[in-house]
């Protein structure tokens, strides 16, 4: 790639042109949204549709002068450049699907350990807070660490907070 061809394609590629260009695709869907529904666009409208149109045009006819001016290789190349930020974007997808999973389930659980701290009462919180000096070997343990009933604490679980609250407070 020449450098003026470079200069151009990241000036087309600035945020700003994105942005637009996003903005005008949208302004082309509506327009045919519209259009679908038996509706006429407004004049901005069909402008900006018609702006949108003619950039898809010029992109697609420099792709395809670009495309022709390429080797063999290079246009393997670039397509196994393409094959691979699929295969990542496939990767990232399943990454944030699995991480949103394991979010709810973190929700779930502590949902859970609410409702189990609002229904155990103060009977609950006694006998668990024999059990737990029995576990813990007579040490006591901030309250926020201890089974579900002695978890009745201020602030959501989950959250960092740092403080170790007696488990007087408790009671």
């Amino acid at each position: 790639m020449s450098r003026r061809a470079g200069q151009a394609a990241r000036a087309r590629n600035t945020a700003a042109q994105r942005r637009r260009r996003e903005r005008l695709r949208q302004a082309l869907r509506k327009a045919e949204a519209l259009r679908l529904a038996g509706e006429r666009p407004t004049e901005r409208q069909e402008e900006a549709a018609r702006t949108a149109e003619d950039i898809a045009r010029r992109d697609r006819e420099r792709q395809r002068k670009r495309r022709a001016a390429m080797t063999d290789d290079e246009r393997e190349a670039e397509r196994q450049r393409n094959r691979d930020r699929q295969r990542l974007r496939r990767v990232a997808m399943a990454d944030a699907a699995a991480a949103r999973a394991a979010q709810q389930q973190r929700e779930r659980q502590q949902q859970r350990e609410r409702l189990d701290n609002l229904e155990a009462g103060e009977e609950g919180a006694v006998l668990s807070r024999r059990r737990q000096r029995r576990s813990s070997g007579g040490r006591r343990v901030n309250a926020a660490t201890g089974p579900p009933a002695m978890r009745r604490t201020y602030w959501p679980a989950g959250s960092r907070f740092p403080f170790i609250i007696p488990t007087r407070l408790h009671c």
